[in-house]
């Protein structure tokens, strides 16, 4: 289409000429455009332009003619313009920038491409392409921007996305599991899918059963005892199971009825058969009998041991002990007898003899004392040369206080007394106690010369 502009410039000037090139552009108010009256034969009238500076023509309101009119600036129009495309630019290189959401899109498509959810994946990139497709748009833009163009919230995204990768199954693994796995036909495995050694173990009724040449390898069961077999290559070879045959040998368990019966009577006290030695043949171990106890020889015995004897001493050593306490005691004559020492007290300092009242023969007169278990001891013989001059007389006196009577001279002037004997006149015999003297004293009536006495071991009170 050819369109003709006739440009007023204060006078109308016709361009004739069509432009071909853009060499001139024309900023032409609305309403300025009007067709050229002269095209319909008339003549061409237009208003004139003095006093209409600023102001623009247009169409009358009943089309048939031109006026100048008030022109309406664009100055304000145009600054918005300008000012919303500062804006635009400013939103567009802070948020969305291009290449950063582009580098970013494609990480993930690399992502999604690998491992992701496709249809999750095609989704956010649906939502991203979106929001890159309104960026013209600047309140569109910088809200698509403040939602997901944000680098946080592409980043969260990601990790989001990489939570899900790794949580999801491998494929190649599970694939490989279903492969592998046994599969029940009517509810039994194939032998095809066990392992090899469960169908080496073969079950028959019994022994005589078997194969008459078995194979190298292989369990054989017999289900009549329960025992198991093994070829051992010329027969079969008992392998164990089914428990041990009751039995009486040694290859057999004995009944637990009569094992119980066995050990309870194990355990019995006494003599529940009433056996008596008269049953039970001696052999070298002789029986203890009444008699054979009596012939029993001491052999061995100790008589060293002069202590009491005790419960739990053999009846041997209890003996020895009694014959030691019996020896000890002493027996006759003076000096070391039988475990007793006799001293004589002619031997003991300040002793005297043959005091005024009584004369004694000294060759027929032995007169000793001894100390055994805290006792004084006193025996001897004594005889006289001539009568008693009076009813009693002293035949020895003691002046060493440690052969004293423990005793109180104050309480017990005469301690000890006994009757010594003789066929003819026997005499009366004490002991009298001072604290300085001690008198062994004899009293008679009819005392001659040449009569004797004797003094049998006599135990005269307790030893100082």
């Amino acid at each position: 289409m050819n369109v003709v502009f006739k440009v007023y410039w204060n006078n109308p000037i016709e361009m004739t000429a069509e432009a071909g090139t853009q060499q001139l552009t024309f900023e032409v108010p609305l309403g300025a455009i009007i067709s050229n009256p002269s095209s319909g034969g008339g003549t061409a009238s237009y208003p004139s332009f003095i006093g209409n500076a600023a102001k623009v023509l247009t169409v009358n309101a009943t089309e048939d003619d031109v006026e100048w009119t008030a022109a309406v600036t664009q100055v304000y129009v145009d600054q918005e313009i300008v000012d919303l495309n500062a804006t635009l630019s400013t939103s567009i290189s802070s948020k969305a920038d291009v290449n950063y959401v582009d580098t970013q899109d494609g990480l993930l498509q690399d992502q999604i491409d690998l491992k992701a959810d496709v249809n999750y994946v095609d989704t956010q990139d649906n939502l991203i392409i979106n929001s890159l497709t309104l960026k013209a748009d600047a309140t569109s833009v910088s809200q698509s921007l403040g939602l997901k163009a944000d680098v946080n919230y592409v980043d969260t995204q990601d990790s989001l996305l990489q939570d899900q990768i790794d949580l999801k199954a491998d494929a190649m693994a599970t694939s490989q599991s279903l492969v592998l796995k046994a599969d029940l036909i009517n509810g039994v495995i194939p032998a095809s899918q066990l392992p090899s050694y469960v169908d080496d173990v073969l079950n028959f009724p019994d022994l005589a059963s078997f194969p008459f040449v078995g194979e190298g390898g292989k369990i054989y069961i017999a289900e009549d005892t329960n025992k198991t077999y093994r070829w051992g290559g010329s027969s079969y070879v008992d392998s164990g199971g089914g428990g041990v045959a009751l039995g009486e040998t040694s290859s057999t368990a004995y009944r637990g009825d009569n094992g119980k019966i066995a050990y309870d009577h194990s355990q019995s006290q006494g003599n529940p058969h009433n056996t008596t030695t008269s049953d039970i043949n001696e052999g070298t171990k002789l029986f203890f009998t009444e008699s054979r106890v009596n012939q029993t020889v001491l052999t061995g015995l100790n008589t060293s041991t002069a202590t009491p004897a005790l419960a739990t001493d053999q009846l041997l050593a209890a003996i020895g002990k009694l014959q030691a306490q019996i020896n000890s005691m002493g027996s006759g004559g003076g000096g070391s007898s039988g475990g007793i020492t006799w001293v004589d007290v002619s031997s003991i300092a300040g002793t005297q003899f043959s005091i005024p009242q009584i004369s004694l023969d000294m060759a027929n007169t032995k007169i000793w004392l001894a100390k055994k278990d805290g006792n004084l001891w006193l025996k001897g013989y004594f005889r006289l040369s001539s009568p008693m001059s009076s009813a009693q007389g002293t035949v020895f006196r003691i002046k060493d206080t440690t052969w004293f009577i423990d005793a109180d001279p104050n309480a017990q002037a005469f301690p000890a007394s006994w009757t010594l004997f003789h066929p003819i006149q026997p005499a009366t015999c004490f002991i009298q106690l001072t604290t300085t003297l001690m008198d062994f004293n004899v009293k008679g009536s009819a005392s001659a010369t040449g009569w004797g006495y004797v003094i049998y071991p006599t135990c005269i009170g307790k030893a100082k």
